[in-house]
């Protein structure tokens, strides 16, 4: 080997470097164990024939034979090396310890931002919803191992598919309906779901189907607001109706005709286990789980207990529907057996149950004096279509398979149980006729806005002008419907919370002032959203200040 600096002999060498100061004498008297006097030499000097003293390599060190090098010299070469390793020990502890409190900064960091945009998104349906940790179990007092079990299935709970169908246009509600009453409406269903709730109860998917007519209007819209839209002509077209009667006369049924029958297509969402169909007036006030619990577990279910059924029926084995029944439809000159309400049904989905309920509407058995194949069904507004057409395929195609539920929590309407004689309408018991119109603003799970009117028409329900139906005179059915309305524009106000709070987020992450509403008309009942009695005086998102 041969260097051209002493420094590089150094590096392979660092035992023999003390020696390089010593003495010329010194250096060549210095013998090794079978070797060759060894010389490092001056900066410019190279080794000159000799030969790499045969000794132990361990790692970087060259061990001489003992006592070829003074006493003193090793003991300073020595102490140098245990000072270096001391210096490295230091430094690497040193580079660890900042290694690891950058890693536990960061972690922190990431930590903060994820429970913040939790929050961020916790109050809205409009954007993807974050997973929600479960509850908190607390270390000082260990619950109970059902519990936790409890807790376990909450996270294995299925998607409830939540529809609502659009048949057509108005141009001049159209800004009222489409996206105020769907926007409202996903709101609340937002947060009577797990998404908002700790992950406790059922997660949602809220659905449209939208008519080609109601297309150019509302899927924009709706798919803005975070609805899947599925654009559906109606299942059964007029022209193909067997039966005379119904051919010609269902196009004038109800509110909507032959579209109405859009709201069959919930059956044929089977990637979901239960479906609820919604009208976009609609309002869910409070979570409905005990529903599902009993159609996907079945009636030995302990959520039956908790379901408040209409009274005078028995529970069924297995459980296929839920709706409420329409007994105003008695009071306006419909006839019993009553319809249910075309505003809120909950079933389970079947391709089977789909193509059944088209065939029975294809062949038209149905006329205007006997109902659905002389079975006295659909005998009321829109007997035709769905108000009719489902309590005859679960009372009389598929008995014992459907619950109705009590009217006065499922599907308020505030409605009069009793005809202009006096009769009870309401149930099967006539010994228990139920006033919902006396029912606490607080039990109520879903409100309905049929009888109370639309919440965005911003009319007085107080006032001197009579807006509801001669059934609605009576104070207690207007201090609920009062309470109804306000609570609909509660649920407008916290939408618009969010809504504004992300438009406000400066990027620096700092929240500006969310400005209030301009409207003067009550604030107390419309919270700033009317600035005049009237649909017109309703304050749109886009002229929210």
């Amino acid at each position: 080997f041969s260097f051209n600096d002493h420094r590089a002999c150094s590096v392979i060498c660092p035992r023999f470097q003390p020696l390089w100061r010593q003495p010329r004498q010194l250096r060549q008297s210095t013998n090794y164990r079978d070797s060759t006097p060894l010389s490092c030499g001056t900066p410019t000097s190279s080794w000159h024939g000799s030969v790499l003293p045969k000794a132990r390599l361990f790692g970087t060190r060259l061990e001489a034979r003992e006592g070829s090098i003074p006493s003193a010299e090793l003991h300073t070469s020595r102490m140098k090396g245990a000072s270096s390793r001391r210096h490295g020990r230091l430094v690497r502890l040193f580079v660890l310890f900042l290694s690891t409190s950058l890693f536990l900064l960061v972690s922190a960091w990431i930590s903060l931002s994820i429970i913040l945009a939790k929050r961020i998104h916790a109050t809205s349906p409009l954007l993807p919803s974050p997973v929600v940790p479960l509850g908190k179990i607390r270390a000082s007092a260990p619950r109970p191992r059902g519990e936790l079990e409890t807790d376990r299935n909450e996270m294995h709970r299925p998607t409830i598919a939540f529809c609502v169908s659009v048949t057509g246009c108005d141009d001049k509600d159209r800004l009222f309906t489409a996206a105020h009453g769907a926007a409202v409406l996903a709101h609340s269903v937002y947060r009577a779901s797990a998404e908002s709730r700790g992950g406790r109860g059922y997660r949602h998917k809220m659905i449209a189907f939208i008519h080609p007519d109601a297309a150019r209007c509302s899927e924009d819209d709706l798919s803005k607001l975070g609805y899947e839209v599925k654009i559906r002509g109606s299942p059964v077209a007029a022209s193909e109706i067997r039966g005379k009667y119904l051919r010609h006369n269902i196009e004038k049924s109800g509110c909507c005709g032959e579209k109405e029958l859009l709201k069959l297509y919930s059956y044929t969402l089977t990637e979901y286990p239960v479906v609820v169909h919604l009208d976009l007036d609609a309002l869910v006030l409070q979570p409905m789980d005990e529903l599902f619990d009993v159609m996907l577990d079945g009636p030995k279910s302990p959520a039956l207990q908790t379901i408040s059924v209409q009274s005078g029926q028995n529970i069924p084995n297995v459980v296929d529907a839920y709706f409420a029944r329409d007994y105003m439809g008695v009071y306006w000159g419909g006839r019993k057996p009553v319809g249910v309400h075309g505003g809120f049904f909950v079933v389970r989905p079947s391709d089977a149950a789909f193509t059944e309920l088209v065939d029975v509407v294809r062949e038209g058995n149905y006329t205007l004096q006997d109902g659905w194949a002389r079975s006295g069904h659909g005998r009321c507004h829109g007997g035709e279509t769905i108000q009719g057409l489902l309590p005859y395929y679960y009372d009389i195609l598929h008995p014992g398979t459907a619950i109705e539920l009590n009217r006065c929590i499922y599907n308020a309407v505030v409605d009069n149980p009793r005809d202009r004689k006096g009769n009870c309408i309401a149930g099967q018991d006539p010994n228990n006729c139920e006033d919902c119109r006396k029912a606490p603003l607080g039990h109520i799970k879903l409100a309905h806005f049929t009888y109370c009117q639309k919440p965005w028409l911003c009319r007085d329900l107080d006032g001197p002008i009579n807006w509801t139906s001669d059934n609605q005179t009576d104070r207690s059915a207007i201090r609920l419907c009062m309470g109804m309305q306000r609570a609909w524009f509660l649920m407008r106000k916290r939408l618009d919370e969010y809504t504004l709070r992300l438009q406000n987020i400066s990027s620096d992450g700092s929240q500006r002032g969310v400005k209030s509403k301009t409207g003067s008309f009550k604030p107390e009942q419309f919270l700033g959203y009317c600035s005049n009695v009237g649909k017109k005086g309703y304050i749109p998102f886009h002229q929210v200040a």
